[in-house]
């Protein structure tokens, strides 16, 4: 490779290679020795070493001397300038920091105590987690086999703040529209329909006390219904059960429901010997949820081993149309007239 008549790359290693006697170099020259009158060459460094590689060769770049660079060439004197070996000629002359650089840090912040026994106690540290873990895991299934409830959290109720949000209430009532024997449907048009087939008037009797979902509680307000559906009257206004006619009249919505086998046969405990435990069943029922919770407060207490409320009611349903009346816009209001005197005397004879 030629850079000019005065500066060549010479290729090193082949025994006939020698540098130009015109061109002296200021280091690692070819010189000849005696030495007991036998011819010794010395060579440069990078001579070809045959015994490693055969083909390997390196280069030997001749570069002019810093006073020939300013003057723009060679000088008189035939120096030529320096020889270096193995160059890159294609290397950044100036290259940046280095990668490994030292980071300056501040020596007065010294790092936490935590960080420090981490990293010289590493071993020591890990074992302590572990163990830790495990003994959180041991203990966990202990109590659990013991029967602790670890995680009591309830999903299937609603969360007492909930229960006076008027958002929730009203998604409530829209979902149960068609399902809520309470709720009196508007009644648009003149078909034949059957006596007392459809919701007239509602009568509504609360009971409060420190804790009403006792047996003695419970027992009066059995006692107090089958008082109320036994008298003659009763049969003439009350609701008819369109699901079984032959029955008569629908029953009250109240707890008792709850232990009559009404809604399950499995709810049936007509001595409330197991008030809790039908309750909560109840309570775990999608269907019913929503039943139980609009028969207590919302202080209500649920558990497999607790029961208590502090308020329940009892509703009886009248029917329309009433009997001499064949349809439902015949004089309703003469109809509800009836009914509501009727169930103002029965309400005065129930207090």
């Amino acid at each position: 490779m030629q850079r000019s008549d005065k500066y060549q790359v010479q290729q090193m290693g082949l025994a006939s290679n020698s540098f130009s006697p015109n061109e002296p170099m200021s280091t690692e020259k070819s010189r000849h020795t005696e030495d007991n009158g036998t011819s010794k060459q010395m060579t440069q460094v990078g001579v070809e070493n045959k015994s490693f590689y055969e083909d390997v060769q390196t280069e030997t770049v001749v570069k002019p001397a810093k006073e020939e660079l300013q003057n723009g060439g060679p000088q008189a004197d035939g120096n030529t300038g320096m020889c270096e070996t193995n160059v890159d000629v294609d290397a950044d002359p100036e290259p940046g920091p280095a990668v490994d650089a030292p980071v300056s840090f501040d020596p007065k912040k010294r790092p936490l105590l935590y960080c420090k026994f981490i990293v010289k106690h590493y071993k020591l540290a890990f074992a302590l987690t572990l163990s830790g873990h495990l003994i959180f895991l041991v203990a966990s299934g202990i109590m659990i086999l013991a029967g602790y409830s670890l995680f009591p959290t309830d999903f299937q109720g609603v969360p007492l703040n909930m229960n006076n949000d008027d958002t929730f209430l009203r998604e409530v009532a829209w979902s149960y529209r068609d399902e809520e024997e309470s709720i009196l449907k508007v009644n648009t048009s003149a078909e034949m329909v059957g006596a007392r087939t459809k919701n007239g008037d509602i009568l509504q009797i609360f009971y409060q006390g420190a804790n009403v979902l006792t047996k003695e509680n419970l027992q009066a307000i059995k006692d107090l219904e089958e008082q109320m559906t036994s008298k003659p009257e009763w049969l003439k206004f009350c609701k008819q059960d369109v699901k079984n006619l032959q029955a008569g009249c629908s029953k009250p919505s109240s707890l008792i429901r709850f232990f009559d086998g009404s809604f399950h046969p499995s709810l049936n405990d007509p001595t409330f010997s197991n008030i809790s435990g039908i309750l909560y069943t109840a309570l775990n029922i999608p269907l019913l949820n929503r039943t139980l919770q609009a028969l207590v407060g919302t202080e209500a207490v649920i558990t497999p081993t607790e029961a208590s409320t502090t308020i329940t009611r009892t509703l009886f349903f009248t029917g329309l149309p009433l009997e001499g009346y064949n349809l439902t816009t015949d004089s309703v209001s003469d109809q509800m007239t009836l009914i509501q005197t009727f169930l103002k005397k029965e309400n005065l004879a129930l207090q």
